[in-house]
């Protein structure tokens, strides 16, 4: 899709094309091929996997519109955690100082994109597991998959901070170059959240989205409340420190919590069950 998109990209300022062949050229592609992989998967190659309205029920459309509330309200109060920074610099600090913390976050910020990117296929692989009720592999997992991604993240994010100073004078010039203490946060900050990327995807994919929803909502408030305040005394450096902090306290006690009791509760669970703490707090949530 994005070759497409990119194709009718240049065809439309090849031939000077205006706004409405832009948006069709950009968007037009990607929805035709949409159309034609759903022509392939559901009528030719795999017609039993073809929607049936008549296997549509009230109760799930409920449900997944609740889940999916849940989903959108984690991704407004995601901008709170991820761009608010911007906003909070230019206010306070003035224009010239966001070029240097951006630059410098996106730099730190790349190992914890990578982890995402790997752990992301592991929230439908967790559903899966949970429908069959195997909660030793879900364990199993979880453990291996964080692992890992310390492993492999932390050290990473580590070499990022020790050239990022000679990187980003490479990259974005002398302007932009951040003090020590805003790589040291910056890393901080990226160590803790590679650390509990796959609790969150651990509870996403097992449906739990209320403490992964409460602990989004309260580290963005964390964020805000304490960039203000902390950009005060030191400056860019205290805008990361306030990021890596709300992250620390907010992140990692809800979401690790809640991942030990629902996998505490499971240990003994009788086959075809859920856990006794996960079956009260749904019906409590309904």
């Amino acid at each position: 899709m994005a070759f497409i998109s990119l194709l009718g990209l240049i065809i439309v300022t090849r031939f000077h094309g205006g706004l409405p062949e832009l948006v069709v050229a950009t968007s037009g592609g990607p929805a035709l091929v949409l159309l034609v992989n759903a022509y392939h998967a559901f009528i030719r190659r795999y017609p039993w996997l073809s929607p049936a309205p008549s296997a549509v029920r009230w109760t799930s459309i409920r449900r997944l519109l609740k889940l999916g509330g849940k989903y959108m309200i984690m991704q407004l109060a995601a901008l709170g955690i991820y761009q608010s920074q911007a906003i909070i610099i230019t206010q306070m600090l003035g224009p010239s100082k966001v070029m240097i913390f951006v630059v410098a976050f996106k730099i730190m910020n790349l190992p914890v994109e990578l982890v995402y990117l790997a752990t992301v296929p592991f929230i439908s692989t967790f559903g899966e597991a949970k429908a069959r009720n195997d909660w030793n592999w879900i364990k199993s997992a979880f453990k291996n998959i964080t692992v890992i991604s310390v492993v492999l993240g932390v050290p990473l994010a580590a070499a990022l901070a020790l050239f990022a100073k000679p990187l980003i004078l490479i990259w974005a010039g002398s302007s932009a170059v951040p003090d020590l203490h805003l790589v040291l946060w910056l890393f901080s900050y990226t160590a803790i959240n590679i650390s509990q990327v796959t609790a969150q995807q651990l509870l996403c994919g097992i449906e739990r989205v209320e403490p992964v929803l409460l602990s989004i909502v309260s580290c963005a408030s964390g964020c805000v409340v304490l960039g203000i305040l902390f950009a005060y005394w030191w400056g860019l450096s205290g805008i990361a420190f306030a990021v890596a902090a709300s992250m620390l306290i907010t992140m990692w006690p809800i979401q690790f919590y809640e991942v030990r009791c629902v996998l505490r509760a499971a240990r003994d669970m009788p086959l075809g069950s859920e856990p006794k703490r996960v079956r009260l707090r749904k019906r409590w949530t309904q």
